[in-house]
């Protein structure tokens, strides 16, 4: 199979798990996110901060992909630390909007 694939959001989660499951298909799998993920043989990786616009820039120019088949958006974005949680509960709508504006915008 000669499929590439690109998940942004892949170095962890439901994104992780969906690159070793395109790899294991047989697809080129290159993913990204701020932190490289432990040793995922057959999984490439580039950094990149999907809230800084240069670092989204500088992904994109660097893939290595002559075509690209799949490209999934898997950015979890958590503004919070655990000791704020009461305070999170109520701005809620506030992260929820700042998530789905990263993974629609990037």
């Amino acid at each position: 199979m000669n499929k590439n694939a690109i998940i942004i959001g892949g170095t962890s989660g439901i994104g992780l798990h969906t690159a070793r499951y395109l790899r294991d298909a047989g697809y080129k799998v290159l993913i990204g996110g701020r932190n490289a993920p432990e040793d995922e043989s057959g999984i490439d990786y580039l950094k990149i901060d999907v809230t800084n616009e240069s670092s989204i820039e500088q992904f994109f120019r660097s893939i290595p992909f002559q075509h690209i088949d799949s490209m999934i958006y898997a950015a979890g974005i958590t503004t919070i630390k655990k000791r704020l949680w009461a305070n999170y509960i109520f701005k809620w709508k506030w992260h929820f909007d700042f998530c789905i504006r990263i993974n629609q915008f990037s």
